[in-house]
């Protein structure tokens, strides 16, 4: 489900590059969640469609893009490689005890929210840890301009 409130996450491993992009007007970017670039102007904006060329994850307040605002209103994302503690990850077979065959599942993501092992969405990362709750460490790629793919993570 697409994010509608701040979800804070815990980075582990570094962030990867930081960037501050122009947010697109009338787009919502929450903490926590993976932005892509509009295809028309190049602004972020939260992911949605396979297809997109992602950007990052964004992490801190949520910015709402204005075009009629001076400056601009920015966020900042950060491209990865990183490892993202303890995200609910949907299809895990550790979703009630810890299931080490879910080590280096394929994490994808449907929307700028959503984790999950099923073969849709763009693929980010893998399961690095399990925790049997339904969740897992999730080890992200650099993900800055590479096309959202459910195969591969394609440059």
């Amino acid at each position: 489900m697409a994010l509608s409130a701040n979800a804070r996450r815990t980075i582990a491993g570094g962030s990867g590059e930081e960037m501050t992009i122009t947010v697109k007007d009338g787009a919502v970017i929450y903490d926590g969640a993976l932005c892509s670039f509009e295809s028309l102007t190049g602004n972020l904006q939260p992911y949605s469609t396979t297809g997109d060329r992602l950007a990052g994850f964004h992490f801190g307040d949520s910015v709402t893009g204005d075009t009629s605002a001076q400056p601009y209103p920015t966020a900042k994302v950060h491209t990865g490689p990183m490892i993202l503690k303890k995200i609910t990850v949907t299809g895990l077979l550790s979703s009630s005890s810890v299931n080490q065959a879910d080590l280096g599942e394929k994490v994808r993501m449907t929307d700028d929210g959503t984790f999950t092992t099923a073969a849709s969405g763009a693929l980010i990362g893998h399961v690095t840890r399990v925790y049997g709750d339904g969740t897992a460490d999730v080890y992200i790629h650099n993900l800055f301009g590479r096309v959202a793919s459910t195969t591969t993570l394609v440059p």
